[in-house]
């Protein structure tokens, strides 16, 4: 699966105090962040939280009552057609031209986002290959499972090479195989330099390939938090898993050329890594050599459920 390399400058999103209402409802209240490209953002909240509206506003689709929107440095609401080339939409109730063939749906996203010319073909095949359409290309889409609907969706959303990809419950439908390939699909867009927001309820398919995640309630941002170490960090944190005693692994881990700071857990030892990934091997070999008796080493990532359920306010429905 293989998605083309970014050919525009490096998008960003920025979000200013954003401000959403409706008839009685303030749906976003304040709302303020900033996304670098190659992140890829878990947006998570109770239902209500403002999900379904904040992403319609960062698509250019709703404008908000008040504040600022900025895609790849295009305003919103000064100019929407501006920033609808630079985003990629997928919404939970997207729809398809049934009585299309899959090919034809995906060539006519492409035309109504203005690509023509050489750069047309290329950018379809790569998109047939990322979403895994070549055996559907042909067929009529309104003989397809949901599954095989929302690929389609995936396809035209991504056929334009967008800057900002913002996914409303991407894996609706998809049976396991598949929601292990567009993890994959995802993973590959952040590693292009895109910059991926997901909506979904269930935290654990997230954790596998969000970066940061988001969380809102009540309309307003609850907690911005990575979730994910960045390869190039200076500092990397590892967890150290033993089957002897967690105290005297400490110690011998904090003499280790290195290691920083050091945090014991109840199975093992939490270690900062101010070294080259690669020169973890070194260090695996030094711990055995001083005798701790190790059972794993790994980076310790964090928990999206507990950071969740830590940035929801007291009394917040669970």
């Amino acid at each position: 699966m293989s998605i083309p390399p970014l050919s525009a400058p490096e998008p960003v999103l920025r979000v200013q105090d954003l401000v959403a209402e409706f008839p009685g409802v303030r749906a976003l209240d304040g709302v303020s962040f900033a996304l670098p490209a190659g992140t890829i953002t878990a947006l998570v909240g109770p239902n209500g939280a403002g999900k379904t509206t904040l992403m319609r506003c960062l698509v250019a689709l709703d404008r908000p009552f008040s504040g600022r929107i900025e895609v790849a440095g295009h305003d919103t609401a000064r100019a929407p057609r501006e920033v609808h080339r630079r985003v990629g939409w997928l919404p939970d109730d997207f729809g398809l031209y049934d009585d299309l063939s899959v090919g034809r749906c995906v060539r006519h996203a492409a035309a109504a986002r203005g690509l023509a010319g050489d750069g047309l073909e290329a950018r379809l095949a790569a998109v047939r290959e990322a979403t895994d359409l070549e055996a559907l290309w042909g067929q009529r889409a309104g003989s397809l499972s949901r599954g095989q609907r929302q690929r389609v969706g995936l396809a035209q959303a991504l056929v334009h090479d967008p800057q900002l990809v913002v996914l409303d419950e991407p894996a609706s439908g998809l049976d396991p195989a598949a929601r292990v390939a567009l993890a994959q699909l995802i993973t590959a867009l952040g590693r292009a330099g895109k910059t991926v927001i997901v909506s979904s309820h269930i935290l654990a398919e997230l954790e596998g390939y969000a970066t940061t995640m988001l969380t809102l309630e009540a309309g307003r941002v609850r907690g911005l938090v990575p979730v994910k170490q960045r390869a190039e960090a200076s500092e990397r944190w590892l967890r150290l898993r033993v089957a002897s005693d967690p105290a005297a692994a400490a110690d011998l881990a904090q003499a280790l050329p290195g290691v920083g700071a050091v945090r014991r857990l109840p199975d093992g030892v939490a270690l900062a890594w101010q070294r080259p990934e690669a020169e973890q091997a070194g260090l695996l070999r030094a711990l055995l050599q001083a005798g701790v008796e190790v059972v794993g080493l790994a980076p310790e990532e964090a928990d999206m459920q507990a950071l969740y359920l830590a940035q929801l306010r007291p009394g917040a429905p669970r």
